[in-house]
């Protein structure tokens, strides 16, 4: 059933039999959508099934209103997931507004642009010898002059709060 909304819902441009043909997209929002159990929304708990709710939607049925707002988002969500898919690529200018069908193929060819790229070595790479020794004297003498308080020793028996 899913495969067939699609295909009404694009214009007949995604027409697909098979669920696991469909594009990755929307496929992951059939699975969102159907395990979209919110409170509030009239959708059985259980609703993480084989199908996303239709509850209220057959011939003489009339949907609650959490059932109503479900079946906006499930609408919703697969509509905004199914134009994401058949969008069509940039046009080289920017246009007035949205075409009135999307054609399903780029309006601009791509461009093959040449790279350099540059030449990998098997060489291991080196790092500089570790060293304890300073690498230069300090630059200014210290601003503040030592404490002579100390810090507390280490104990082994607990201390009272």
């Amino acid at each position: 059933e899913y495969t067939i909304f699609i295909k009404q819902l694009s214009n007949g441009i995604l027409d697909v039999s098979d669920f696991s043909n469909l594009p990755f997209l929307l496929q992951a929002t059939f699975t969102y959508l159907l395990c979209l159990c919110v409170d509030g929304l009239g959708v059985e708990e259980s609703c993480c099934g084989t199908g996303i709710p239709t509850a209220g939607t057959g011939p003489g049925e009339t949907p609650t209103v959490g059932q109503e707002n479900y079946l906006f988002l499930v609408c919703r969500g697969t509509q905004t997931s199914v134009d994401d898919v058949i969008e069509v690529g940039p046009t080289r200018s920017p246009t007035v507004g949205p075409s009135k069908r999307p054609t399903g193929v780029p309006t601009v060819s791509p461009v093959v642009v040449p790279t350099t790229i540059a030449p990998s070595t098997t060489a291991p790479t080196t790092i500089a010898p570790f060293t304890t020794a300073p690498t230069s004297p300090p630059t200014s003498p210290p601003t503040f002059k030592p404490t002579s308080s100390s810090l507390p020793s280490n104990t082994l028996e607990p201390t009272s709060q």
